[in-house]
């Protein structure tokens, strides 16, 4: 699982595999990481090599034999904030060659579970910083565990650090009042309608000029994000009038 995680920050998946082997074997001989990870070994002096330029893996010697030493997790941590700070530099430049001539909608279909957390993170660029959503905290409870726990440890925790607020819309069941009472600590406000009758089945997410639609249902996991300046508006002042309804 490990293996499939770092892949999404930039690793191969065989960097990935001798990556977690060197973890776990501390100073280790190319001998020793060929049969842990099962690679040939011809293959493997090219992929520790990736890892070296990486900065990932170092050197040693002990005695006349050299060593691999990788390099703690930490630093990956350390090289996506580099990054980051990169991206932030050149990010107005970017803006500024957007084509600025009559503006066409873009709607774009999102497939599964990673599809929904890359539409969700994809929320952190928004401007007005305030997120507005309607969600049955309920029916995500019960059928994606993973994608609540993908709310509440990795996609909240952005938020905030990014300084966005949400306010939600949810139903008053026993999940919702539960979350309801979390708000001051996540930097978010909810507010609550019958249930009976507003068992939301799916959620929406509206910021900016971006509506996302997101179905996690038994048979179906699929987000959809439509940039639309009219149809974002819109979906706000809906959202607004059930806001108005709910009770804090």
């Amino acid at each position: 699982m490990l293996h499939a995680e770092l892949t999404e920050f930039g690793l191969s998946e065989p960097e990935a595999h001798v990556y977690v082997a060197g973890l776990e074997l501390g100073p280790c001989s190319i001998l020793e990481i060929a049969k842990k990870t099962k690679q040939n070994r011809t293959s493997l002096y090219h992929t520790i090599q990736q890892l070296l330029d990486a900065k990932l893996f170092t050197v040693t010697v002990r005695g006349k034999k050299k060593m691999y030493v990788a390099e703690p997790p930490e630093i990956l941590k350390h090289q996506q904030q580099i990054k980051m700070k990169r991206l932030d530099g050149i990010l107005d430049e970017l803006s500024g060659l957007t084509h600025t001539g009559t503006f066409k909608p873009v709607i774009k279909f999102y497939e599964g579970l990673e599809g929904i957390k890359t539409v969700f993170m994809q929320s952190l660029a928004c401007k007005e910083k305030t997120l507005y959503a309607v969600a049955g905290i309920q029916r995500l409870n019960v059928r994606s565990k993973a994608l609540l726990d993908f709310w509440l440890n990795d996609f909240g925790p952005s938020r905030i650090e990014n300084g966005i607020t949400t306010k939600l819309i949810a139903p008053d069941t026993e999940q919702g009042l539960a979350y309801k009472k979390t708000d001051v600590a996540l930097h978010r406000e909810t507010r609550l309608l019958p249930a009976s009758t507003y068992n939301f089945e799916s959620e929406y997410l509206v910021y900016d000029n971006v509506l996302n639609l997101f179905v996690y249902s038994e048979h179906e996991q699929f987000a959809i994000s439509i940039t639309s300046q009219a149809i974002a508006q819109t979906m706000k002042l809906l959202w607004r009038i059930a806001w108005n309804q709910g009770w804090k």
